[in-house]
């Protein structure tokens, strides 16, 4: 379920402009590198929420170029096979949401927050 306090963050008129969300595929929106699972539900409600909002969202991935027809049938059968899906990340991105990704305050190298996880290897 999306909290009131995120829909508030998306619904700000000008919070997105032209930019983008990237979405990872593997471990963030679904929960393994297979294609036979399902989505995690909070996170397809959040993707068909932003696409409401009319906010581009594309999906982000390391599979290969031979894997894509493979990702996007697996997006249409959860309603969002309009999306791109890329593995570049171009200026217009707002945001990353990513099982591995670590946010770092600008030109710092300084991360935004003490949260430490141990990763295991998949």
């Amino acid at each position: 379920m999306i909290s009131e306090e995120e829909k508030q963050r998306y619904e700000h008129p000008t919070f997105y402009g032209s930019g983008y969300i990237a979405v990872d595929f593997d471990f963030t929106l679904k929960k393994d590198i297979s294609f036979n699972n399902p989505p995690i539900t909070k996170m397809l409600e959040l993707v068909k929420y932003w696409m409401s909002l009319g906010i581009k969202v594309k999906i982000f991935t390391a599979k290969t170029t031979a894997q894509i027809p493979q990702v996007k049938d697996w997006l249409n059968k959860y309603g969002i096979g309009s999306l791109e899906v890329t593995n570049l990340k171009i200026i217009g991105m707002r945001e990353l949401w990513d099982d591995r990704a670590v946010t770092v305050i600008p030109n710092t190298g300084n991360s935004c927050c003490n949260y430490r996880r141990d990763l295991k290897i998949r």
